[in-house]
C-alpha cells in the first residue's frame, strides 16, 4: 500500500451535510476510500479551509487517482487534491540516489 495526504474544500451543501451528520461523515468518507481498495489512515475536517484533510493509503497510484477524480466530481466539493507521500522504502532510493551522486 502507498500512502497518501488529500484535502478537499467542501461545497455549502456539502458543509451543511457534514454538520448535519457529523457522525457519519468519517464513515462515509471510509466507505468511499474502501470502493477504491483504500484505506482510511485519519480524517480531520478544517474551519479555515472548509473542508477535509487526512492521510489513506491505496495499492497504487492508478486506485490513488480514480479515488481523487470520484472527489473532485462530487457536488460535495469544490476542491479536492491528493499527493503522493514518501514512504520508508521510497525514502532508502532517496538516499542511495543521493550517496551515489555525491560519489
Amino acid at each position: 500500500m502507498e500512502p497518501y495526504s488529500f484535502e478537499g474544500k467542501y461545497a455549502p451543501t456539502g458543509f451543511k451535510q457534514v454538520m448535519d451528520n457529523v457522525n457519519d461523515c468519517q464513515n462515509s468518507m471510509q466507505l468511499s476510500i474502501e470502493k477504491f481498495d483504500g484505506k482510511l489512515i485519519c480524517c480531520f475536517y478544517t474551519t479555515t479551509d472548509n473542508g477535509p484533510i487526512g492521510f489513506v493509503e491505496f495499492p497504487s497510484f492508478l486506485h490513488a487517482s480514480a479515488w481523487n477524480a470520484f472527489c473532485q466530481n462530487q457536488d460535495d466539493f469544490l476542491a479536492f487534491n491528493i499527493k503522493r507521500l514518501l514512504d520508508g522504502p521510497d525514502l532508502n532510493q532517496v538516499g542511495l540516489m543521493v550517496r551515489i551522486k555525491q560519489g
